[in-house]
């Protein structure tokens, strides 16, 4: 097995989102990850801004700077901090490789736009962008994945808008027990959102979590037993609500067993 390369990838924006860059910064020590986006070099921005956009557009900027891939073999973890940071890592890989396709691993299926999100979060649009909508100043209005290489995984809390744009994409998402049926020729990069977990608390919003630890890496081990899995992303630990470390701990035990998947 050729080695992992670990890579921090640490946005966060909206109050409640800050600690999720710090959780990045938690998980990436100890995974000796590489750092690309110092934070204290960019929070300020993420302070000062008066939207999210600007945020955004100020970390891609440092992001696509310092990130450079350019084996398609290249086996990578991205230690995320809010969901809308699979935005910027994806959208790397795809401006390097045409297709690739996507399993979302979340309760939410972050589907909602500038005009129909109840929050107006980020990272509560993340796959509107990734399809190349939303906001176009990220966007360019260029999509990074097709809908028919995008698949939904134990994705239960829908808003009402989702449901549609998920009828207008034809995408249904699969339970757990249905991934065997995602088989693609593509590179298939795995999102995961720790909401998902059983038993993982410290995230900002525990919607629907659906997966015991054990049950997630069996999810991730089946999807590679038919297809090439090049990246895994994890998303959204937050320290400020772990105050014994039993949750970072977790976080990591399930990272490590995961990266064997690759």
């Amino acid at each position: 097995m050729s080695e992992v390369r670990f890579i921090a990838c640490p946005f966060n924006c909206g109050y409640r989102n800050y600690g999720t860059g710090l959780g990045s910064y938690l998980l990436s020590n100890h995974f000796k990850a590489e750092n690309l986006v110092i934070f204290d070099d960019w929070t300020p921005s993420f302070w000062t801004h008066t939207n999210q956009v600007n945020a955004a557009l100020d970390f891609m900027l440092i992001f696509e700077k310092h990130f450079q891939v350019t084996d398609l073999c290249e086996k990578i973890v991205f230690l995320n901090g809010d969901h809308f940071s699979s935005f910027f890592t994806i959208k790397c890989l795809t401006e390097k490789f045409k297709d690739i396709a996507i399993v979302w691993i979340d309760p939410d299926l972050d589907l909602n736009t500038p005009y129909t999100s109840p929050s107006g979060n980020l990272h509560g649009m993340t796959v509107q962008h990734l399809l190349g909508n939303g906001y176009g100043q990220l966007t360019n209005n260029k999509p990074c994945v097709k809908p028919e290489n995008l698949y939904f995984v134990a994705s239960y809390n829908f808003d009402l808008e989702e449901t549609f744009f998920l009828r207008e994409l034809g995408i249904a998402p699969l339970i757990p027990s249905q991934v065997g049926k995602i088989k693609t020729h593509l590179p298939v990069y795995i999102s995961i959102d720790f909401d998902v977990v059983c038993g993982l608390d410290a995230v900002n919003t525990k919607s629907y979590p659906s997966l015991l630890p054990d049950e997630l890496v069996s999810v991730v081990k089946t999807i590679g037993s038919n297809n090439k899995i090049s990246w895994i992303d994890f998303n959204e630990f937050n320290p400020y609500f772990d105050s014994d470390n039993s949750n970072l701990n977790l976080a990591i035990k399930i990272v490590e067993e995961i990266k064997e998947c690759l």
